[in-house]
């Protein structure tokens, strides 16, 4: 017989059939220890149970409750009344019922008990039927919790792993009928025989094992673990046991990565940086699976990081219009693809111009220079300077959120030689520029608060350290 937990001690007073004034030892078995304490009624209301035939004295056979069915709550004690058998059992004022002496000599002998139970201002009997049992061929299963696993979305009628053998002993009584008791939402599971000529009812399979079989869709998203109670039965409606099942539902590989949105559209400036980010795609994995992003044609000028959907400037943009069409795919193998991928829009603005000049003489040592075909544009040089490259006016549309962030880079100025030096001619309230050329948000931007047109207007100073010249 298996080991059991160390007894648990209990008094009781009560005359009349219960113990009286002694010091009763009560060893409660686990789980899965042969002969459970599991109660079956019959249809005239007679409580059946198996004991083996091992017990020692003092073994918790079972904890009756009252009998009545009226949802009343009564306060109750048990007591036993005097049969042939009752000096051998023995039942605490609670309701634990135990056996006092050695029952082995019962076995094949059903056993019946008289219970009363004792209320406030009347009194109810319930008859107990203990059946004596070979403790080796009683019902038991070999674990407390048996478990398994199924893939979401498996076909009906595969069977659960790990669960392909359900069985409460071998040398058992048969038949043996297994249901499943609880736990099983939506019948997403049902029992099957193994051996393929034994019969299957609603209730269960009257036959030594069973296997636990899909009977619905599963799916992980939904739910993605149960817990059932098998239960085993003898065709004689005496010896009963339970196994908690658990069943994990393994995710399958069902949902694709999808975009946030299918079309980015983004400016850039000519002379950004090589390996800035200019723009980055997010997609979404209901499965919750790693994302891979690529683009479905290599480019000389952006790159697609893998891991983060960033898109790199690496090489030299020209001034029109690019498109990169990106995939997603989720990191399994073999790996998912998204049907829709998503389509990068970049335009490149900006950059170096160069442009003729028309020189107009101004008293002092200064000219003007007036730029043809941009009549509006004047640049003021010193009159030692004879020729050079003039800057033209840039211009660079932003949205108001990309001026959020007080102190963020929105685009550099082109440093011809390396040794040029930056700065605002006056202050400005939006921006400042650097001694490198970037040109940096000082305060957060507001749409409201500027001008009728609109725009952000400055004028920049640049510094020559070679020549020592100085352009506006």
């Amino acid at each position: 017989m298996a080991a059991m937990e160390p007894p648990l001690v209990g008094y009781s007073g009560r005359v009349g059939g219960c113990l009286r004034g002694w010091i009763l030892l009560i060893g409660i078995l686990s789980s899965t220890v042969r002969g459970s304490s599991a109660v079956i009624k019959d249809g005239n209301g007679v409580r059946r149970m198996a004991v083996p035939h091992d017990a020692y004295p003092g073994f918790a056979i079972h904890k009756l409750a009252s009998s009545l069915t009226d949802n009343v709550i009564h306060s109750v004690g048990f007591r036993m009344l005097d049969t042939d058998q009752s000096s051998l059992f023995a039942v605490l004022e609670d309701g634990l019922l135990t056996t006092t002496g050695n029952v082995s000599h019962l076995m094949g002998k059903p056993v019946t008990l008289v219970v009363l139970e004792v209320y406030p201002e009347f009194t109810a009997t319930q008859t107990v039927q203990l059946h004596v049992l070979d403790s080796r061929k009683m019902l038991h299963f070999p674990l407390t919790v048996l478990k398994g696993e199924i893939e979401e979305h498996a076909p009906v009628g595969m069977p659960v792993r790990g669960l392909e053998a359900i069985s409460a002993g071998e040398g058992v009584r048969l038949p043996v009928t297994y249901s499943i008791v609880s736990g099983n939402i939506g019948h997403a599971f049902r029992l099957e025989p193994i051996a393929s000529n034994a019969s299957v009812s609603a209730y269960g399979a009257p036959l030594a094992a069973v296997r636990l079989v899909v009977n619905a869709d599963l799916d992980r998203e939904i739910r993605d673990s149960y817990d059932l109670v098998v239960r085993a039965t003898d065709s004689a409606q005496v010896d009963m046991a339970d196994a908690r099942v658990h069943v994990q539902i393994l995710d399958l590989n069902d949902n694709a990565p999808i975009f946030e949105k299918e079309d980015y559209y983004i400016r850039v400036m000519r002379d950004t940086p090589r390996f800035s980010v200019v723009a980055q795609v997010h997609a979404y994995d209901a499965d919750g699976d790693d994302i891979i992003y690529k683009a479905t044609r290599p480019s000389p000028t952006f790159f697609t990081v893998p891991k983060t959907g960033e898109i790199l400037l690496i090489g030299e943009p020209q001034l029109k219009d690019y498109e990169v069409i990106v995939r997603a795919h989720d990191a399994r193998q073999p790996p998912l693809y998204g049907t829709r991928p998503a389509h990068v829009h970049i335009e490149v603005v900006g950059g170096l111009l160069t442009f003729s000049a028309r020189e107009l003489t101004l008293p002092g040592d200064e000219h003007l220079l007036t730029l043809d075909g941009l009549p509006d544009v004047h640049v003021l040089v010193k009159r030692h300077v004879k020729r050079s490259t003039v800057r033209p006016t840039k211009t660079v549309e932003y949205r108001e959120s990309e001026g959020h962030q007080e102190g963020a880079v929105v685009f550099h100025l082109e440093n011809k030689s390396g040794k040029e030096k930056f700065k605002l001619k006056e202050e400005n309230n939006w921006v400042m520029v650097d001694a490198a050329g970037a040109v940096r948000v000082k305060r957060k931007w507001d749409y409201e608060e500027l001008g009728s047109e609109k725009t952000i207007d400055f004028w920049v100073t640049i510094t020559n350290t070679i020549h020592g010249g100085k352009y506006i």
